[in-house]
């Protein structure tokens, strides 16, 4: 006999929040331990390998070096590698595997987890858990090694600045396929653990043998000319297999673009050109070109007045590809139609940013005849409208022959008397009304008006309307009903009307303000980047005076050059003087010692800049010596600092050394001039009257 009552089961109260961090520990744990299993596989494969010589080709390949350029310096983010023999970048990853050792003008350092792959966050050479340096000298064994970070200068005690620094150079990284030894797991030991391990560390020291670095090497050092040598013009082109890639550094492409990639069919000739723009005063974001087919699109920042996001045309591909070249389209927009009519004519399409305008207005496609609006959002709920015209003419005034609209369906209202759609017929006077679907869901219904010429309600007659209504529970409207919705149609399209005239407007002064930035392009710098603004700014002073100055500065070259530059004709009055003694000697002197001083002002110049630069070095290189405790921020900061002022003092440096030589070579020019000039020779020395006049 089954029991009349039953006992229920005891509810489970286990925190849910408990089981589910126990089973993502669980899985943590069975992942770990497989990863560490696939580890060890790989490891032992790896030695296996090696042992037997059975490698395959990547792990058995010749030596391979780079040079690796660590931000922040030469304005790079993230570990650039470059091969120094051709200067092509090669990317972090392939076609390599692994980095086994880097080395550069201080120390090497032997890789301890080599088997991991290649990041951008592992050059921190002061990590001892993955760098082991494998040079040491004498000083080294009752000191500490230094920590050396990629982002940090290091400098020796009494270094001069005046001679080529050291810091900041560029790492070599070289990846060669021999195991590392076995104690570089554990990495230099400090001096402030236990004296077993110190000893254990000396006495392995001791055993092997070290490699001394002579004292009469030289840096490696990448100076201005190899640099504008490997990369002319601010920019680099790579090559790739129907790709060519050009990048170019900010506002050194006279367009703004910092990127243009040009697509090539089989035979070489270019089927398409993409490009990205940057600090572009009209906003422009990207222009994508095809030459086959003629179709251009262009895309905006939403900074722009008339808020126009995106906007795509069509032009002859003939034409397009004469505008067409290595450094990207130059205006395709001024490339003609063409008179092909072979090829059917396409609609221009223009987007705007929606949430930004008071119309909602998001797409207008243009054809010649047919134009179609699009909205988001509206209060009226009007989501398109479509305009014919009477002729294609573009120009504004431009005659309508056709509205058409189309409308949402309102909540809390009734279909029937909702518009679904909208067509006043302006050339015949006519108004077409579709209401949305009622309950039977099958016929719409519709009300259609003939405007009476006088626009008085009483001309207003049954023939002048008629209407259509499926569902039979609905009773036709009065008279007086009908004229009530017909002037409020007639007023709505006065205003539909308006609306018409200004998006003719609208866009023609659209394409007559992108055809003035195209001619007229500007460069924008950002406001928030203040370090790149001061250069650029510099940079565009710079280029500004040499366009203005350049032919006064060539002709000043060309006459130095042919040595028609008189400097003894100011002087030639004081031949006339009544001074007693050598007039020609006199002039001679006042002469040199007028070149005397223009040079040795010049020499002074450039020492008080000299002096102001070592200054700066002197600063710099103190600061890095008494902050011990750097973040990562403020180490490279300082570094690109101390990197920009060492620069700047070898450049100092150098011009005041080439003034020097060229001071001299000037007076002993001048002084030569004098001695072999016949006005100051002859006695008494009186230049011919037409030259005293």
């Amino acid at each position: 006999m089954a029991s009349k009552y039953s006992v229920r089961a005891p509810p489970d109260l286990r925190s849910q929040y408990l089981l589910i961090m126990e089973e993502r520990a669980k899985r943590r744990r069975t992942a770990h331990l497989q990863q560490k299993h696939d580890h060890t596989h790989t490891s032992a494969t790896h030695e296996q390998e090696w042992q037997t010589g059975s490698g395959g080709g990547e792990t058995s390949s010749h030596l391979h070096f780079w040079v690796v350029v660590l931000p922040p310096g030469h304005h790079v983010t993230k570990p650039t590698f470059v091969e120094p023999t051709t200067g092509q970048v090669v990317p972090l990853g392939p076609p390599y595997l692994h980095i086994h050792a880097v080395f550069d003008h201080t120390n090497y350092w032997a890789c301890t987890k080599y088997d991991q792959p290649i990041s951008s966050d592992m050059f921190d050479l002061s990590d001892r858990n993955v760098w082991m340096a494998l040079i040491e000298d004498g000083e080294s064994d009752s000191h500490p090694p230094h920590q050396l970070s990629p982002s940090s200068p290091h400098h020796e005690v009494g270094s001069d600045p005046l001679q080529p620094s050291s810091a900041h150079q560029s790492l070599s990284p070289a990846a060669h396929h021999y195991p590392p030894p076995a104690q570089s797991c554990e990495g230099p030991v400090p001096l402030g653990q236990g004296t077993t391990s110190l000893a254990v560390t000396q006495a392995h020291r001791d055993t092997k043998k070290t490699l001394k670095v002579p004292r009469m090497y030289m840096p490696i050092t990448i100076t201005e000319e190899m640099l504008e040598e490997r990369f002319p013009g601010g920019w680099r082109e790579e090559v790739y297999c129907g790709v060519v890639v050009r990048r170019y550094s900010a506002f050194s492409h006279p367009r703004g673009a910092t990127l243009i990639l040009t697509l090539c069919s089989n035979t070489g000739s270019s089927q398409e050109v993409q490009e990205k723009f940057e600090q572009r005063g009209d906003g422009l974001l990207s222009r994508m070109t095809s030459l086959l087919q003629g179709a251009v699109h262009e895309t905006f920042a939403n900074t722009r007045k008339d808020t126009l996001k995106r906007h795509k045309y069509w032009r002859a591909p003939g034409l397009l590809m004469a505008r067409s070249g290595s450094d990207g389209m130059n205006n395709p927009a001024q490339a003609g139609q063409g008179d092909d009519r072979n090829q059917s004519p396409q609609d221009e399409v223009f987007e705007f940013h929606s949430k930004f305008r008071v119309d909602a207005l998001r797409t207008r496609v243009i054809g010649k005849t047919v134009w179609r609006e699009e909205f988001d959002d509206r209060p009226d709920l009007l989501m398109a409208r479509t305009i014919t015209f009477s002729n294609a003419d573009p120009s504004p005034p431009r005659p309508i022959q056709i509205i058409e609209e189309e409308f949402g369906c309102p909540d809390g209202e009734e279909p029937h008397k909702a518009v679904q759609r909208r067509v006043f017929e302006i050339s015949e006077g006519k108004i077409l009304l579709v209401y949305h679907y009622g309950h039977h869901r099958l016929l719409q219904p519709t009300r259609s008006f003939l405007k009476p010429q006088s626009g008085r309600p009483t001309d207003l007659t049954s023939e002048m309307t008629q209407g259509f209504q499926p569902d039979p529970s609905v009773e036709e409207p009065g008279m007086p009903e009908l004229w009530e919705v017909l002037e409020s149609e007639m007023e709505a399209e006065v205003q539909v009307q308006e609306e018409v005239r200004r998006a003719v407007e609208e866009t023609a002064a659209i394409r007559e303000a992108r055809t003035a930035e195209e001619h007229h392009i500007v460069l924008l710098p950002h406001i928030f980047d203040i370090r790149r603004n001061e250069t650029v700014q510099y940079i565009l002073k710079q280029r500004q005076y040499e366009e203005a100055h350049r032919e006064e500065m060539q002709r000043k070259r060309q006459e130095e050059r042919e040595g028609r530059v008189d400097t003894i004709a100011p002087y030639l009055p004081l031949l006339l003087g009544d001074s007693e003694g050598d007039r020609g000697e006199i002039v001679r002197e006042r002469c040199l010692q007028d070149l005397r001083e223009r040079l040795a002002l010049r020499a002074n110049l450039l020492q008080d800049r000299l002096d102001q630069a070592r200054a700066l070095v002197l600063e710099c290189r103190e600061e890095g010596s008494r902050r011990k405790r750097l973040t990562a921020e403020e180490r490279a900061a300082l570094t690109a600092r101390t990197t920009a002022a060492e620069a700047a003092h070898r450049r100092l440096r150098a011009q005041l050394a080439a003034w020097r030589h060229e001071a001299s070579e000037r007076y002993e020019t001048l002084a030569g001039k004098l001695e072999s000039n016949l006005w100051l020779t002859q006695k008494p020395a009186l230049p011919p009257n037409s030259t005293l006049q």
